[in-house]
């Protein structure tokens, strides 16, 4: 297997060719910064019979999985709202580099809050389905130096079954104090899922508190997880739970948002 983690606007380029070797690929996020080659990509992975993961991690998570049954289960009733914030000041994003040098600042390698981001948007899609539309407000704000967005606040319709709703996305590379949460507003009780400090809240109509604390005891932990089941999925010749068509649909909606910024309009999907 071949591990894909040079920079973002480099992964399809270098997929390919280890595609076209017969390598079984681990693309890590976000799969490119554009769409082209990515149908040449797929196809080439079903010609070459070639499984793909993409470094989604948190589709390995426990948490995402019991919210997911909530949700289908209609435990707390059906969805009113959702808030999801990822906010992480880039200096202090890997401290052991340059962020000015790295990817995330810079147009031309496949930066950007909304692209560096995207497990947000990939779970999001995971937990709610295909969006209607996209409406994306954002830009550049602060003083680092970078030539890409450094927040982003995406507004998603959804829709499950006969339930409009939806999901608002808040991505910062400006805020010091590091947030990460994803809120949902149920007609009957709410979740609180922490991804800093990793548990999970479930509060009933009754505002019954249950706290569920992870059983991860690092961060790594869920990356060790994450590989050792993609590792267990191509030995069975299995595609993995974050596989190129997680990596396809959450590139399709990173770029949606990001053509509504620039446009300022809705984007329909």
């Amino acid at each position: 297997s071949i591990f894909i983690c040079n920079p973002s606007s480099m992964h399809l380029q270098t997929s390919l060719f280890y595609a076209n070797k017969g390598n079984n690929l681990f693309i890590e996020k976000p799969l490119s910064n554009n769409m082209r080659n990515v149908k040449k990509l797929r196809q080439t992975l079903k010609v070459n019979k070639i499984n793909c993961a993409v470094g989604f991690q948190l589709r390995y998570h426990p948490f995402l999985k019991k919210i997911k049954d909530i949700i289908d289960n209609k435990k707390l009733g059906e969805i009113r709202l959702v808030d999801i914030r990822n906010s992480h000041y880039l200096p202090y994003h890997h401290k052991y580099e340059d962020y000015k040098k790295g990817y995330a600042a810079n147009k031309s390698l496949g930066g950007g809050v909304i692209l560096c981001f995207t497990h947000e948007i990939d779970y999001a899609n995971f937990l709610f389905g295909k969006p209607m539309n996209i409406f994306c407000y954002g830009g550049k704000k602060s003083k680092l130096k970078l030539d890409v967005e450094d927040f982003a606040k995406i507004k998603i319709k959804n829709k499950l079954k006969k339930n409009n709703f939806f999901v608002n996305i808040d991505l910062d590379f400006i805020k010091k104090t590091e947030s990460r949460y994803c809120k949902i507003i149920f007609e009957k009780g709410s979740i609180f899922w922490d991804l800093k400090k990793d548990y999970l809240i479930i509060k009933n109509k009754n505002e019954k508190k249950i706290k569920i604390k992870s059983n991860f005891k690092n961060r790594n932990d869920l990356f060790l997880k994450q590989l050792s089941e993609v590792i267990n999925s191509f030995d069975k010749n299995k595609n993995p739970k974050s596989n190129i068509n997680n990596g396809i649909e959450a590139l399709k909606i990173a770029i949606a948002a990001k053509r509504s910024m620039d446009l300022k309009k809705t984007i329909y999907l």
